[in-house]
């Protein structure tokens, strides 16, 4: 096989292999001895030069060792071209696990609602909506404990989970992927649940150690001639703390 291979790679550098089966020799033999790339650049040429037929199941074929070679940008044209030739519900979805791949969430999801519309497996595809819509999470700015519980909803981040999980939540329930879909509806509620912790003993230990101050700055009216509290940030826990000390201590 290797023989078979150099000779025929030397016939075809020589300009002697012309017919579209002598070529597509050509291209399976760099396929099978693990150069997609090599294979993709003979196919695609070939084509173009139209001693290929450019046939939906040829640009499958071109799309896919593009994709063997993770040359996803390059691929992404050849597929949308072969699914909109063929409207094969699986061209579609492998169009949009391309486009996840490149990031461009928005495309792959309308790429494989439209293989799910004809008739493409739900839970694969909903499960890549998912990831892809999550993944975006990554790239945006994180919650901090300086914003109201109003801004944390609001937020980009936010949104971006809940949009997620929403995804997640439209796994079918007969799917083999609904077991995979609960696990990262439960990971992305606990990432939230983490985050409320945190900023609630943030919270916690901001307003005791404001308390403190503000007690102190009550026991020294006497000698400063009234309550003045030196620590502006403590200002916001001032009714507070006077709510729950402060009454008790008239009521007495």
């Amino acid at each position: 096989e290797q023989e078979a291979f150099e000779v025929t790679k030397m016939l075809y550098l020589g300009g002697a292999l012309n017919s579209e089966q002598d070529l597509l020799k050509v291209v399976q033999y760099y396929s099978f001895y693990e150069m997609p790339y090599q294979a993709a650049e003979i196919l695609e040429r070939e084509m173009n030069a139209n001693r290929i037929a450019k046939t939906p199941d040829k640009l499958k074929q071109l799309s896919g060792l593009f994709r063997q070679a993770r040359e996803y940008k390059r691929a992404i044209p050849i597929l949308e071209a072969a699914a909109s030739q063929s409207g094969d519900a699986k061209l579609y979805a492998d169009l949009g696990e391309a486009l996840y791949n490149e990031g461009s969430c928005q495309k792959s999801e309308s790429a494989f609602t439209e293989a799910i519309n004809r008739g493409y497996d739900a839970g694969k595809s909903w499960m890549l909506i998912a990831n892809c819509r999550y993944d975006q999470t990554s790239k945006l700015d994180r919650l901090n404990c300086d914003m109201t519980d109003a801004q944390m909803a609001e937020a980009p981040i936010s949104k971006a989970r809940q949009s997620a999980v929403e995804a997640f939540e439209k796994v079918p329930g007969g799917s083999r992927e609904r077991g995979n879909a609960r696990k990262w509806i439960q990971f992305i509620t606990a990432e939230k649940q983490a985050v409320d912790a945190r900023c609630t003993f943030e919270r916690n230990v901001e307003r005791e150690l404001c308390y403190q101050k503000i007690k102190q700055a009550y026991d020294a009216e006497i000698f400063t001639g009234g309550f003045k509290l030196e620590d502006e940030k403590c200002a916001p826990f001032k009714q507070d703390y006077d709510d729950e000390f402060r009454v008790k201590i008239a009521e007495e």
